[in-house]
């Protein structure tokens, strides 16, 4: 099998990065929506659909995908180099979105103006605490941890081998995490935001897709085939603990056999990307297949906050809850596509002209004092 560079397209990626998107949209507008109302939606009549409530495993395999995809754009770049690329992705579809959303939630009547503004702050500034302006907006600050992870690596490493190393230690620390949950807890909670943010509960996702990527590549061993089914055990369990924490939430009854098989059913398509493509690009074209691609991270980012603003807003039009929703999720997925193909290439060309001041070198660094003057 020829090698997989690195700035190479994989059809069967972008459509399961969108897949996964529109798991997350029905989930929300499915049964987080009906359960826990958001403040646009209270007191309206909002029927759920227990089908969908699975979706939110979408979320785990965007991690997964982020570990198979991240371990190509390290590849024979600097840190700075990996770092700057990270910030072109991330910047310009968050300023749009939340800024978006911020609108559409100061025209909520009774808004609070403060707090809006707030977690517009938070979400423009990639804060990893505080208020979020869209509750979608917690995955940013996981991935953020995990790209300082790759970047101090490539940065103390030199080589895209230290980046591999890092994050085989992670996937092995956070594989630990959950043994260890498994072994000595009985009953076992959804980890809080402080343990997200350390990778912990998360990094057996990122480790499981950089691993099928090294395994899709060439790079075949038993070795790192036995690391992938333990990875793939932790991520099991993960989701396990995540769908008790939704029953008791919610009290309903939920069994984790469904979000588990469709969690497997993407992570082979991950494994097997390399021999979809060609399959892949004959039922879509590899160029619709990256647009759906580039689209999904505005629509992970617009759709619910400010989804559910326009769908009170359809229901006091006298449109259903479903209709209403349905549509939403068509415009918030034009919106989607628009976002990615105009206003975002355009914000992100002005912020690739900013020119960050380099780190002096070494042998140019004052002397400090043994006083640390």
């Amino acid at each position: 099998m020829p090698p997989l560079r690195s700035d190479r397209a994989l059809a069967a990626i972008d459509v399961l990065r969108f897949v996964c998107a529109a798991m997350v949209v029905g989930h929300h507008y499915g049964l987080a929506f009906p359960m826990t109302p958001p403040r646009p939606l209270a007191g309206l009549s909002v029927a759920s659909t227990p089908a969908l409530w699975s979706g939110w495993v979408g979320v785990e395999l965007f991690f997964v995908i982020s570990g198979y995809v991240i371990l190509g754009t390290a590849e024979r770049r600097t840190a700075r180099q990996f770092l700057r690329a990270r910030v072109l992705r991330l910047v310009p579809a968050v300023w749009i979105c939340a800024t978006i959303t911020a609108a559409l939630l100061l025209a909520v009547p009774g808004a609070a103006g403060g707090t809006v503004a707030l977690g517009w702050f938070d979400a423009v500034a990639f804060m990893p605490v505080g208020i979020q302006i869209d509750g979608s907006y917690w995955t940013l600050a996981i991935e953020i941890g995990f790209y300082v992870v790759v970047a101090a690596a490539l940065a103390f490493g030199r080589t895209e081998r230290a980046g591999w190393r890092v994050i085989v230690y992670l996937g092995a620390i956070s594989l630990d995490y959950w043994m260890m949950q498994a072994a000595f807890a009985n009953d076992p909670a959804f980890p809080t935001r402080a343990r997200m943010l350390t990778l912990l509960p998360h990094g057996v996702f990122f480790a499981l897709g950089a691993v099928l990527r090294r395994l899709s590549t060439g790079r075949w061993s038993w070795q790192l085939a036995g690391f992938a089914i333990a990875l793939a055990w932790a991520c099991c369990f993960e989701i396990a603990v995540r769908t008790a924490t939704f029953a008791r939430d919610y009290r309903l009854a939920y069994s984790p056999q469904e979000p588990i098989a469709l969690f497997l059913t993407g992570v082979t398509v991950v494994a097997l990307a390399v021999r979809l493509q060609p399959a892949t690009v004959r039922i879509i074209p590899s160029r619709t297949a990256i647009r759906l691609g580039l689209a999904t991270y505005p629509l992970y980012l617009i759709h619910q906050a400010a989804g559910a603003v326009v769908i009170a807003w359809l229901m006091a039009a006298g449109l259903p809850y479903y209709p209403a929703a349905i549509l939403v999720a068509g415009i918030a997925l034009g919106f989607a596509l628009w976002c990615a193909a105009v206003p975002e290439p355009q914000l992100r060309a002005r912020l690739a002209r900013v020119r960050l001041p380099r780190a002096p070198a070494p042998d140019s660094l004052p002397i400090a004092s043994p006083r640390g003057g």
